[in-house]
């Protein structure tokens, strides 16, 4: 019975995704390599892309309009934001700086790193610069 059944699930979980619509909001030319978001507690969206991170704002009807709030450097290189959350209207991010190498599979090795600390309430942002990283390191992902 498993054996029939498991063909026919994955039949039906496949043409219930054919149903699914995606609709794009916001070019990926406007943000790119967007990849980690996170809602505050008073219900504003922020999204990670490269080296940015952006607030997306309605503008009326089904439009969406994007801002700036973080342009992400370390030392005044740019750094790529990726692990990111929030809690209450504070929001946390990793933002790392990479170098090509052969040496892993992710063809990237972290060099720097530093946690970016953006309170919202009062506009203040901080930095800490994070302590060695291991060569395969690369924070997608976090939770407070």
């Amino acid at each position: 019975m498993k054996i029939i059944m498991k063909p026919i699930m994955l039949f039906l979980c496949a043409a219930l995704l054919q149903a699914c619509s995606v609709e794009k909001i916001i070019s990926s030319d406007d943000m790119p390599s967007t990849e980690n978001g996170t809602f505050t507690e008073n219900g504003r969206f922020f999204v990670a892309g490269g080296s940015f991170i952006y607030e997306v704002k309605s503008a009326g009807g089904e439009a969406y309009r994007h801002e700036i709030l973080v342009s992400g450097d370390i030392s005044g290189e740019p750094c790529i934001f990726s692990g990111m959350t929030s809690t209450g209207n504070t929001i946390y991010a990793t933002c790392t700086i990479f170098v090509p190498t052969d040496e892993n599979i992710l063809g990237l090795r972290p060099t720097t790193a530093s946690l970016y600390r953006i309170d919202l309430d009062n506009g203040y942002i901080d930095t800490v610069l994070l302590p060695y990283l291991d060569d395969n390191f690369a924070a997608n992902g976090m939770a407070v």
